[in-house]
């Protein structure tokens, strides 16, 4: 496949910095103590959240269990599933990861360990180790040594797949590059017009 490095990407990573600001998290272990850090003010156990604006469903979250903590307003949240809808009411974008927190004063979020994200709209899927999310950057990317997968079924069928280490995507032109390890495979659909009319022998 040529220049596997860099490519056209339909996954829009906006839709996970509006997940997160419906939590109004915010992340900074320098404001507070070591006991604070320990000691969350409130736990939500199977905890769930729907999103709904002019009567229609935008989004719904849940989490296994989400902690706010004292005098920092911060949160984060185990085992998180997360839906998007369209204005017909249909999943646009869902996604999962074992742990979410977010530093909304510096507007970056992390999803870590499991990460993966759909979407129905743009036919992508990403598989991760970790990701980060900067708003002011509009830059998805992950550490220099996670590996990263994307997948992209283009409209006649045929499927892109990339993996590689030292993920960044950009918002700006929907394109996405790595760094190193790369590798990928191009899957592409025989065309039915040639076998139409065939017989078997």
């Amino acid at each position: 496949m040529k220049n596997p490095t860099y490519g056209r990407s339909r996954i829009v990573p906006i839709f996970i910095a509006a997940l997160l600001c419906i939590c109004g998290c915010s992340l900074d272990y320098g404001q507070a103590s070591q006991a604070q850090i320990l000691s969350p003010e409130f736990v939500f156990y199977d905890a769930r959240f729907t999103r709904v604006q002019n009567k229609k469903i935008k989004l719904k979250l849940q989490a296994d269990k989400l902690e706010q903590y004292t005098g920092m307003d911060v949160m984060y949240g185990q085992n998180v599933h997360f839906a998007l809808y369209d204005e017909r009411g249909q999943s646009s974008l869902t996604g999962n990861c074992m742990l979410l927190s977010a530093d909304k004063d510096n507007k970056v979020y992390h999803f870590f360990s499991n990460v993966y994200i759909k979407s129905y709209e743009y036919r992508a899927e990403i598989s991760a180790q970790n990701l980060r999310w900067n708003e002011d950057t509009e830059i998805l990317d992950s550490g220099k040594n996670d590996f990263v997968g994307i997948s992209v079924e283009k409209p006649n069928g045929a499927r892109i797949q990339i993996e590689g280490k030292g993920f960044s995507a950009y918002k700006k032109d929907r394109s996405f590059r790595f760094s190193e390890n790369i590798s990928g495979t191009l899957t592409e659909v025989k065309d039915k017009t040639n076998t139409e009319g065939a017989e078997d022998d």
